[in-house]
């Protein structure tokens, strides 16, 4: 009664006529519960103005949350193959298995429009630094950049040989066998079926005629939607396409000798392996001379592996180490040339001095001391 007649003798009511003082909450506050300490979490603190005496205060604690990572969302996150059943594990193969076609249909079709957009019209082919036909393994696309493949294999971050596949593939199915790229897009056939085709049916037109390539790529995309496996599929074409063209045979024939190469390919033991493509007989009389050579040296005693013998007696007829005629040193010359030298003159610009001759300049020499750099010819 003594604190509420202070009360009235003052006229004040807390919360209403005054501010909330730390006075008044010493006498009008409820009994503090003891404090409890909690453990490290996310607090969210909700406050109310106080009236009438009485203010509330709402803490929410909840569970610390997960680090924030900037990265896309998984598919094994969306959908969790934690819930599936076998019957659904086989359905979702089957779908991933179509959609990796779909996928791989569209990427041939990003290729080939990239192709499109890189046109040969700047190649000079008759100016220095041009390309030059003859010095390239494999095939060159006729009407696309020397370039592409490269752009290609640095745009994928794959070898170029393998760009070249890529490159091939997509030129070929888009340009020459469209019923394949669209049976792939809808996800019937798979990548390594249409690549079979593509190696057996691509770059046989005008020698082949449309009609006999449309005829073959029918049956055999029914033999691949069938299951067919990508080799058996491959040899199966290619025997119907002899049936069709009795001259196909002569020509692939001619088109793999053109593309014939010696190759290097690392191993993971530390080793390589050189491949040379040959024709048969030719083949079989290197290795033949080889496995002599190594017998004679298994004669003479020495006692190393067979194999390893024929390896070392072939290196030594290529390389041949006993050949005193060539030069003991090779000099690899690099020249270096400003990117206008390689471009012809326009009509009716100053060719410049003569070779041989100094030309006049007002300005001071370069930074080594030297004068103008004259033209000249490469190794006169």
């Amino acid at each position: 009664m003594t604190r509420s007649r202070r009360h009235r003798r003052s006229g004040r009511v807390p919360g209403r006529d005054a501010p909330w003082s730390g006075q008044d909450a010493q006498w009008c506050s409820a009994p503090r519960a003891p404090k409890v300490s909690y453990p490290p979490r996310s607090v969210l603190v909700m406050t109310t103005e106080p009236r009438l005496g009485v203010g509330l205060a709402v803490a929410v604690v909840g569970p610390r949350p997960e680090p924030v990572v900037d990265r896309p969302s998984r598919l094994s996150e969306v959908l969790d193959p934690a819930w599936l059943d076998d019957v659904a594990c086989a359905g979702e193969m089957v779908s991933v298995n179509r959609l990796r076609a779909a996928l791989d249909a569209y990427e041939v079709g990003v290729v080939a429009r990239l192709a499109d957009l890189r046109p040969d019209f700047w190649e000079l082919t008759d100016t220095p630094g041009g390309p030059a036909e003859g010095w390239s393994p494999v095939r060159e696309f006729v009407g696309v950049s020397e370039f592409f493949v490269d752009e290609v294999a640095a745009v994928l971050g794959i070898s170029r040989t393998r760009a070249h596949t890529v490159a091939n593939t997509a030129l070929v199915l888009v340009g020459q066998l469209p019923a394949t790229w669209h049976a792939l897009a809808d996800g019937r056939i798979d990548l390594a079926r249409a690549r079979a085709l593509v190696h057996v049916l691509g770059w046989q037109q005008p020698e082949v005629p449309a009609e006999v390539i449309a005829a073959v790529e029918a049956e055999a995309l029914g033999w691949a939607i069938a299951g067919e496996g990508p080799c058996r599929l491959q040899d199966r074409t290619a025997a119907l396409l002899l049936e069709r063209d009795a001259e196909a045979a002569d020509r692939a024939r001619k088109r793999a000798e053109r593309e014939a190469d010696v190759q290097v390919h690392g191993r993971r033991d530390g080793l390589a392996d050189l491949t040379v493509t040959l024709q048969p007989d030719i083949a079989a009389a290197c290795r033949d001379t080889a496995d002599r050579y190594a017998r004679m040296r298994k004669t003479d005693g020495d006692d190393r592996p067979i194999g390893l013998l024929r390896t070392l007696v072939l290196a030594d007829l290529v390389l041949r180490p006993w050949d005193t005629s060539r030069p003991p040193v090779t000099a690899h010359i690099t020249i270096h040339a400003p990117l206008p030298a390689l471009v012809p003159p326009q009509p009716g610009a100053d060719p410049g001095p003569p070779t041989g001759t100094s030309a006049p300049s007002d300005g001071p020499a370069g930074e080594d001391g030297a004068g103008p750099s004259q033209p000249g010819t490469v190794g006169g």
